[in-house]
């Protein structure tokens, strides 16, 4: 008996029903190892009508209990973390603060108003639901 090794198509195709699987299980809510329901949550962020790239988004509980964040990619989109990336947010109702920082020197400027980096006067709420969708659009402006 000797070694054959399996085409690559075959190959191919069992890691595309592995990785099916894991994001058929992975799309719903799950327990965390901290002990707290997580459910998926994405969204996308657009200043003027522009997707807005590298911004911090904060999803801040109103109860007290974990905040989720993300970073935006070139197309504004993003996928909050509570613990780990991409693992999604505890259900309930949040406060959202979104910023962009870029630097000159030591100096740190706001690349969006400043209103929006500050849970009082940012004006931006999330309430996200154990049973979904939970994408939200956030749409700034000067």
């Amino acid at each position: 008996m000797f070694f054959r090794p399996r085409p690559l198509w075959s190959r191919i195709a069992s890691t595309a029903c592995l990785l099916s699987l894991a994001c058929g299980t992975g799309c719903a809510k799950r327990p965390s190892p901290h002990g707290v329901t997580l459910v998926p949550v994405s969204g996308q962020v657009l200043f003027k009508e522009q997707p807005v790239e590298g911004a911090t988004i904060v999803f801040i509980p109103q109860d007290q209990q974990h905040a989720a964040a993300a970073h935006t990619d070139a197309d504004g989109n993003f996928t909050l973390q509570t613990f780990e990336p991409a693992d999604g947010a505890v259900p309930g109702s949040y406060q959202v603060t979104v910023k962009k920082f870029y630097f000159i020197g030591d100096t740190e400027y706001q690349n969006l108003p400043e209103q929006y980096g500050v849970p009082g006067t940012s004006g931006l709420v999330g309430t996200i639901s154990k049973d979904g969708p939970n994408h939200f659009e956030f749409l700034l402006h000067e």
